[in-house]
């Protein structure tokens, strides 16, 4: 039905007489398209002279021409402003005009033509399609659809737009039904497309394969529901795509397809494509990648948000796209949110991106928000990327990821700046991670702000790092990366800042400056190797370190780089760089002390004294400008004074120095009791005290003779002392050690202090809870403990303490009794041999180890380590950082004192000697390391055409008495070594990149390994001054043979198959198909060019193998059938005579069976026959079959047991004897 054009005019008319005409794009037509005008009706249109008889509006509608005109004189004030075009592109009507709603664009010229505008609802699709879903050809380039368009309704799932057309969707609704865009030059705007029934129909909602077509201003609602292949835009071999402003929501919650793809717009061969202002919420499957595919290419990953592939001049630009990742397989679950592949000169940027792991597991799962491959010129900027997964793990080598950003070479030329990217994963993780593994990166990444939460731990892909830098040249300046390690500081977890921690093949160069890092690893930097790298002018600071101390990076240049409490000169300022706190922007993380909370001492809801003591020539007021002189005046004038009568907390801060006690320095503290002079109480038991050293000072104790602390109360729910980080030296012969002598009911807890000990330490008797966490012991001392009266030893912990050049290890009792045990775990006791004595549990204790690693030029890296006996290593780093002592007399450390930090230390070892030792003595702990020099492997390999043969150049330096191998294609070349040993390569190489592998060995080491590669190049011929054509080289025939086999079955026999060309030379790594009966496998041909197959598991019969091999770039394919029988194989039945009474009720006969490997057959049917009578019985779990038989009269009987066979095993019988009596 034609649409009433008369309805229309009526319809504009209204509107311009209320002025709610909206102004279309004024570049067209000014600022002001229509204005209202008095008294116009449709008699005062009038038509041009130029619209004739033949135009579209005469053509589309009921009313004579004549009836339908516009004035010759359209002046200023009636119609428009001067220009010249009058164009209506946006003409909106309040109120619902059911199906003839008004176009949602429309022009208008005056020097030509209206353009046809064919209106299409439900019911008149067929005046506009044909049954197959193209448009016919009578129609006109310009469509409005109304009204809700339903699967079904039609003979068609799809309207396929095979001439450039305009189409607009004014309040349209499609329900299953799909558009696929054939003709170029067309448009799609407006619409909702809810695609929610099987799609095994439509597997696009849009599908475009012709040039600049444009979708845009729609709302799709995708639900995915049928195991298929399903895009929610498709487009290939379109160049000019633009896909802007629409909001689409794909859902596939709690489904997973797992063999399907899932994209929610794809881009394969399309040039300068723009996807721009759209919004994407999609609930997307983690799949498995599909490795059959050959890399690199969108195809290996089965979902993604956006994927591009080959498609150059990509522009994608202001979208939002939020991705939860909901259902997963079980190997590799990966999701990306944009996969970009082979596209050189495109832009991502202003998106928000977000993907976020929803499964609350621990299934280790794989997001990357950007994952590039293999293109060039390629600016990310001004993204905002939001990264989560509560997924991944640290052991056994770390996996799972939450990468923002994902660069895999070869690449040039990638920009990455002005972005802020936020992740956070339960295991390794990066904000970008760019790696030259497959070909040569070059990459710049500046001003951008980097936050990366993960688990680090030592093992290999354990990474945490804001910047991970596999690259051949990279430039990093002005970021702000703040990284988080979730698990507990160690000094060689790997968390840093920027890192180029994985090492791959080639040179790498680093220009890393200006950059401002934070991270509570170890390393803000960490280049594990370079050539002409420069880490300059950076701010970096990191748990225990900052400035240049922050950077590891062999062989760069390493200047300048500040502390982030820097002065603006450019000189680094004594500061506390300690940065274990949290970082994070977007969460708030509790870490946890790993011995868990200290004990607290203090009661509910104290009220705090703190004062400071220090050096000061007057007496001082206690504050931290004017401390106190001494502890006398500091408690004696002050504390005591005090009426203190509910708990109260009493916090004394020791400034740097030496303080001196004496007896009647704590006199004023405590009350003395019992008759030793130098026992004490506390003088009120509402106070507790904590003595501390103030912002980590330098503060140490000294003690007269028969000097202690006051540390036991009378009231047991309050009262105790707490001293923390001060160091306790003792000089004296048998002193009691301040703050040790503490009974009665007082608690006590040391943390973090120093004991220099040459006497007993004490502790003191009874029910008092006593910790000592964090602490050291150094000195002569040989008595750790000594316990007094009946004291229970379970109240007493000593956790992270060192025991360090002690002369001996004993706990000691002095009367009465004692019971319980000690706490006494995670400690080092001097040597890997914890101490011993039956008060005290040392079942965790720590253990050192040294290792080294070759580094190249005759160096080796030298590690020290400090691991729990369990092998964990968690909270070691709270052990007293011990000197280390190295000796060689074959070779020279850069450091042969150094300190085990945190629990570990790097130095080099430098030596030319074949044979090395090393001894590393760590307290009592004594190590020998004996190892070989490594030797230097050259290698060079030429590239070659198609058709030639190359070799292998190694040199050996220096030279020994050992063996090549080198590996080429999967080929064992082995060779004795010289100082330059040439090795062929006899195989015949298809055209590609190979890579050689070089080991030197004897029977007893492997001393070096090294590695290169080189290109089989076509065979090319001159074609013109400029071009080379590359020739095919002919193919060279090939010939299966595979002789008869015939074997048994539940035995062991292979069927092989050799496959070699013409010459008799035998084909490696090659692709041999074989069908034989239910087995169906495709194998590769080992070096003898050989593939077997077990046929033992075949059911017997005779059988015909069909054996493939389909040829390639160099070899014609061949064929061949070859005979297998596999025969029945033998049984093992077994029964024994038997005797019974006559007047016994039950007689029973038991036979077992069992197959030809001896295992036993259950569930299997046997006979028994006897006289006249067979008797029926099945074999039970332990192959054993029971036959009840009624034989009542005296006598010798003869049964025959049997196993009738079956299709695997022949049939067999055995006699039994039964003796009646």
């Amino acid at each position: 039905m034609k649409p009433n054009y008369f309805i229309l005019v009526l319809v504009l008319i209204s509107i311009i007489s209320i002025g709610a005409v909206s102004a279309v794009d004024d570049t067209d037509i000014g600022t002001s398209v229509l204005e209202t005008t008095d008294d116009l009706s449709v008699d005062d249109v009038s038509a041009d002279e130029s619209i004739d008889e033949s135009s579209p509006v005469e053509e589309n509608i009921d009313l004579p021409a004549d009836d339908v005109s516009v004035d010759d004189d359209l002046s200023e004030s009636n119609i428009v402003d001067e220009s010249e075009d009058l164009s209506i592109d946006s003409v909106s009507v309040d109120g619902d005009l059911g199906e003839s709603n008004i176009v949602d664009e429309l022009s208008i010229n005056k020097n030509s033509k209206l353009p046809a505008t064919n209106w299409v609802n439900p019911s008149n699709v067929y005046t506009f399609f044909n049954n197959d879903g193209t448009l016919k050809l009578t129609s006109d380039n310009k469509y409005i659809f109304t009204g809700n368009f339903q699967i079904g309704s039609y003979s068609f799932y799809t309207f396929i737009i095979n001439r450039p057309s305009n189409l607009t969707m004014t309040g349209a609704t499609f329900f299953g039904l799909s558009f696929n865009f054939t003709a170029p030059n067309s448009n799609l705007t407006g619409g909702t497309y809810l695609n929610v029934w099987d799609m095994s129909v439509n597997q696009n909602v849009m599908s475009v394969s012709a040039n600049n077509v444009s979708i845009s201003n729609t709302n799709f609602d995708v639900y995915p529901t049928h195991d298929s292949d399903y895009i929610g835009i498709d487009v290939k071999n379109a160049n000019n795509t633009v896909i802007k402003n629409n909001i689409i929501n794909y859902n596939m919650s709690g489904l997973l397809y797992p063999n399907y793809y899932n994209y929610v717009i794809r881009l394969v061969n399309s040039n300068n494509a723009t996807i721009q202002n759209n919004t994407i919420n999609a609930v997307l499957p983690f799949k498995s990648v599909n490795y059959n595919v050959t890399f690199p290419n969108i195809d290996t990953d089965l979902v993604a948000g956006i994927g591009i592939q080959s498609s150059h001049g990509f522009k994608l630009l202001n979208n939002t796209i939020s991705i939860f990742g909901k259902s997963f397989s079980n190997s590799y679950p990966t999701l990306d949110t944009i996969i970009i592949v082979q596209s050189n000169n495109g832009i991502i940027s202003g998106n928000v991106i977000n993907e976020t792991d929803t499964n609350n597991n621990a299934t280790v799962k794989y997001l990357y928000g950007i994952d590039l491959y293999e293109l060039s010129n390629v600016t990310i900027s001004n993204n905002n990327i939001t990264m989560y997964s509560p997924s991944g793990q640290v052991s056994p080598q770390g996996a799972g990821t939450a990468y923002p950003i994902q660069i895999t070479g070869p690449v040039s030329d990638i920009f990455i700046h002005d972005n802020n990217l936020t992740t956070e994963n339960n295991g390794p993780n990066l904000g970008i991670y760019s790696q030259n593994y497959y070909g040569t990166t070059n990459i710049t990444i500046y001003n951008n702000f980097i936050n990366v939460t993960g688990r680090a731990s030592d093992k290999l892909y354990a990474l945490v790092s804001g910047i991970e830098l596999q690259d051949t040249y990279a430039e990093v300046y002005n970021n702000t990366i703040y990284v988080q390690n979730l698990n507990n500081y160690i000094s060689n977890y790997t968390i840093f800042g920027i890192s180029y921690n994985q090492t791959t093949p080639g040179n790498h160069t680093f220009n890393i400056h200006d950059n401002t890092i934070r991270t509570n690893g170890h390393y803000a930097v960490y280049l594990t190797s370079s050539v002409n790298s420069t880490v300059n002018h950076n701010f970096l600071e990191t748990y225990d370190l900052c400035g240049n101390n922050a950077v590891y990076a062999p062989g760069a240049n390493i200047t300048n780089n500040y502390c982030s409490c820097h002065n603006y000169s450019g000189t680094p300022t004594n500061c506390n760089c300690n940065s274990n706190r949290a970082i994070s922007n977007n969460k708030n993380k509790k870490k946890e002390n790993l011995a868990g909370v200290y004990e607290e001492i203090l009661t509910d809801d104290p009220q705090t004294i703190e004062l400071h003591v220090g050096p000061n020539t007057e007496d001082g007021n206690g504050t931290i400008e004017n401390p106190y002189a001494n502890l006398f005046i500091a408690w004696g004038e002050n504390i005591n004074k005090l009426n203190i009568t509910s708990p109260t907390n009493i916090i004394i801060n020791f400034m740097d120095g030496t303080y001196s006690f004496t007896r009647e320095d704590f006199e004023i503290i405590e009350e003395r009791g019992y008759e030793a002079s130098d026992w004490g109480f506390l003088l009120n038991s509402n106070m507790n005290i904590t003595l501390q050293a103030v912002n980590n000072n330098s503060v140490n104790f000294t003690f007269e003779h028969g000097t202690c602390l006051p540390l036991d109360s009378y009231n047991t729910e309050c009262g105790g002392i707490k001293l923390s980080s001060i160091n306790i030296i003792l000089d004296a012969e048998s002193i009691s050690l301040p703050g040790a002598w503490a009974f009665s009911d007082g608690k006590v807890i040391y943390e973090k202090c120093i004991f220099y000990v040459n006497a007993t330490f004490m502790i003191g008797d009874q029910t008092n809870e006593k910790t000592l966490i964090d602490c050291i012991f150094d000195g002569k001392g040989d008595g750790i403990l000594t316990f007094w009266n009946e004291y229970n030893l379970d109240l007493i912990s000593i956790n992270y303490a060192t025991f360090y050049n002690l002369s001996g290890l004993k706990f000691e009792h002095w009367m009465d009794t004692i019971t319980g045990m000690v706490n006494a775990n995670y400690n080092w006791w001097g040597s890997n041999t914890p101490i011993s004595d039956p008060y005290v549990n040392a079942s965790i204790y720590a253990i050192y180890n040294t290792t080294i690693n070759y580094i190249g030029n005759n160096q080796w890296e030298v590690i020290g380590k400090l691991t729990w006996n369990d092998g964990t290593d968690e909270g070691i780093e709270r052990l007293y950082n011990m000197p280390v002592s190295l000796i060689s007399s074959t070779g020279t450390f850069n450091e042969t004192n150094p300190i085990l930090k945190n629990g570990i230390f790097k130095v080099t070892y430098t030596s030319n000697n074949l044979t090395n030792e090393i001894n590393a003595i760590c307290d009592k702990e004594n190590q020998t390391l004996s190892f070989l020099k490594n030797i230097d492997l050259g290698l060079s390999v030429n590239d070659i055409i198609y058709g030639e043969y190359t070799n292998v150049t190694v040199n050996v330096s220096p030279l020994i008495d050992a063996m090549l191998n080198v590996t080429v294609n999967g080929q064992i070349y082995s060779i004795k070594a010289d100082t330059t040993t040439v090795v062929p390569i006899t195989e015949l190489l298809d055209i590609g990149n190979y890579t050689v592998d070089v080991v030197i060995f004897d029977a007893e080491n492997i001393y070096s390994t090294n590695s290169t590669s080189f290109e089989v190049k076509p065979v090319l011929t001159p074609s013109n001054e400029t071009n080379d054509t590359p020739v095919t080289p002919a193919k060279v025939n090939t010939q299966l043979n595979a002789p008869k086999v015939t074997a048994t079955y539940n035995v062991a026999k292979k069927l092989v198959i050799t496959l070699k060309d013409a010459n008799g030379k035998a084909l490696a790594n090659k692709k041999v198909t074989v069908k034989l009966g239910s087995i169906s496998k495709t194998l590769t041909t080992n070096s003898k060019g050989q593939v077997s197959l077990n046929i033992a598991s075949l059911l017997p019969k005779t059988y015909t193998a069909t054996i493939k091999f389909a040829g390639d770039n160099n070899y014609t394919a061949s064929s061949i059938k070859s005979k297998v029988i596999v025969k029945k194989a033998n049984i093992k039945l077994s029964t024994k005579a038997k005797t019974f009474k006559v007047k016994a009720k039950t007689k029973k006969v038991r036979a077992t069976l069992k197959d030809n490997k001896g295992k036993v057959m259950k569930k299997t049917k046997l006979s028994f026959k006897v006289g006249k009578k067979t008797y029926i019985a099945k074999t039970n779990k332990k192959g054993v079959a029971t036959f009840k038989v009624k034989l009542t009269k005296k006598g010798k009987y003869t049964g025959t047991v049997k196993f009738a066979g079956n299709k695997y095993f022949k049939a067999l019988s055995k006699k039994v004897k039964i003796t009646i009596k």
